[in-house]
């Protein structure tokens, strides 16, 4: 390589980093300079753009239905996590299984434990379904104890009307209080979650013993219980549309994916809390649902055979244990503890209402929940009463 004087670099350095300087460059400079980036036309950046949109569209769908389904199994672990909270501290305290229960047609509710005296057992008053005691059935729509669980004498004083209150008493040790508490505050969560995901209760300052953990459980219970009941002051309409919409599984096609004219949603408001109910196909219909209908419906056939027994248990009037109807009712029921014995329930639903298996099936199944007068109501107003094991 040829040598260049310093001075004659230095001018020509000077010379092309001048502001202009670029004009003293060959005009093949291209060739011997780095390749400058490949400019896209108009079109095809529309195109780059249209493509990021859609990617970024459809990552915010998948997204979004993980968290719908996050929130989901959050709702369903809390319900179970209350379930067998109830369960252990049943057969940890039992009861006694001698204890006389009210007949049926009682008008104090019948399958409903009596108080008597003695020593034996914890005499707590509960809301059982009368029928075959299988062990290894679901707690249909109860959580009572277990046979054979541990027996404590029961304390003097007041007997609680239901287990529920039981299981909150003081007669209990302070750890299964919180136990209890706690998973009572979980599940009262879910349920307003299952109508409103985004709703959160707010958290105070309570000291960190066992006591001030249950009191902070139990101020959880009353905002839930709270939201609830405002939920309750909604018509029927909106109470099903605002379920409907928290519940529609993301579509990245289909912005409501969960439209009137698929399924059916039913809904009934007791003691001021809306309680939905939904066929077996539907987005919210949970296992718990299936094992609840399908003990009820195992329950049944063998008690009323000839309205019932057809040979196939899957087909009409059997299916209808898997209506909204019926999974309306039955949440309702489990949610007094298993007896609706006196209780005038009014139910709504987005649809007509079954004409060929809910009308065999309903009035057995109320029987069995304690005769409750039951009032149906379809989308177009129509009225159908149910009590005393026949419509009106």
């Amino acid at each position: 390589m040829a040598w260049i004087h310093p001075a004659a670099v230095e001018h020509r350095r000077k010379l092309y980093t001048r502001p202009e300087g670029e004009r003293f460059l060959r005009h093949d400079k291209h060739r011997f300079g780095p390749q400058a980036p490949y400019e896209k036309s108009w079109a095809a950046r529309v195109v780059d753009q249209i493509r990021a949109e859609d990617e970024q569209s459809a990552h915010d769908t998948e997204l979004a239905a993980f968290h719908a389904e996050h929130l989901k199994l959050r709702r369903e672990l809390a319900e179970l996590k209350f379930e067998l909270a109830w369960r252990k501290l049943c057969r940890k305290y039992g009861y006694n299984p001698g204890q006389p229960r009210r007949p049926k047609g009682d008008p104090e509710g019948p399958g409903r434990w009596v108080e008597i005296d003695g020593a034996d057992g914890a005499g707590v008053q509960l809301a059982q379904i009368t029928g075959p005691k299988r062990d290894d059935s679901e707690g249909l729509v109860i959580s009572a104890a277990r046979r054979g669980g541990s027996r404590e004498p029961r304390q003097p004083g007041k007997i609680p009307r239901t287990i529920a209150e039981w299981l909150s008493s003081e007669a209990l040790p302070a750890e299964d209080r919180r136990t209890f508490a706690n998973a009572k505050a979980n599940e009262a969560i879910a349920r307003v979650q299952r109508i409103e995901p985004d709703w959160e209760p707010r958290r105070g300052w309570y000291e960190q013993s066992t006591e001030g953990q249950i009191r902070e459980a139990k101020d959880l219970v009353l905002q839930a219980e709270g939201r609830l009941v405002e939920l309750g002051h909604r018509s029927h309409q909106d109470l099903i549309q605002l379920y409907r919409a928290q519940n529609s599984p993301p579509d990245l096609l289909r912005p409501n994916s969960w439209p009137l004219n698929e399924d059916v949603v039913a809904v009934t408001v007791f003691d001021g809390i809306p309680i939905f109910g939904t066929n077996s196909t539907a987005p919210p219909y949970t296992d718990r649902d299936h094992r609840t209908a399908t003990f009820m419906r195992d329950t049944l056939i063998p008690k009323y055979p000839d309205a019932l027994d057809r040979g196939n248990s899957g087909e009409v009037p059997n299916d209808g244990f898997y209506h909204a109807e019926m999974t309306a009712l039955l949440r309702t029921a489990r949610s007094n503890g298993g007896s609706l014995a006196g209780r005038n329930i009014e139910i709504h639903i987005d649809d007509v209402m079954c004409r060929r298996s809910c009308p065999i099936v309903l009035p057995i199944a109320g029987m069995e929940l304690g005769n409750p007068t039951v009032t149906f109501v379809d989308k177009f107003g129509r009225r159908d009463i149910m009590r005393n094991g026949r419509w009106d």
